[in-house]
């Protein structure tokens, strides 16, 4: 007799977490809206993913999951001209490129 073996994988586009996780609350409008210490940032990060997991997780045996962030040259900007558009004028965050170093470098299973 053969057994089906039933593995859920949670497959997480990370790009707008790592996007998000660079900003931080402003106390006042003069304050920058973003994280200058990469610690809080990436703390940041880790929260949010966390709590989606667990969410997930409480409904759904999760066995694994696999990030999926950094992409360079998105096929949806090839299917529509306004995706991220919002973004085109706005500065880079500084911690961007080091918040997505994180996540690669950490999410990945030794």
């Amino acid at each position: 007799m053969a057994y089906a073996i039933k593995i859920m994988i949670l497959l997480v586009d990370a790009d707008s977490l790592v996007w998000s996780s660079c900003f931080k609350k402003r106390e006042n409008k003069e304050d920058s809206p973003y994280f200058d210490n990469i610690e809080d940032a990436t703390a940041k990060f880790d929260e949010v993913f966390m709590s989606i997991v667990n969410k997930i997780e409480a409904i759904y045996p999760v066995d694994d999951y696999l990030l999926f962030n950094n992409s360079k040259g998105n096929f949806r900007t090839k299917i529509s001209k306004t995706y991220k558009a919002n973004r085109k004028n706005q500065p880079r965050p500084e911690l961007l490129g080091q918040v997505h170093n994180f996540v690669t470098d950490s999410m990945v299973d030794s």
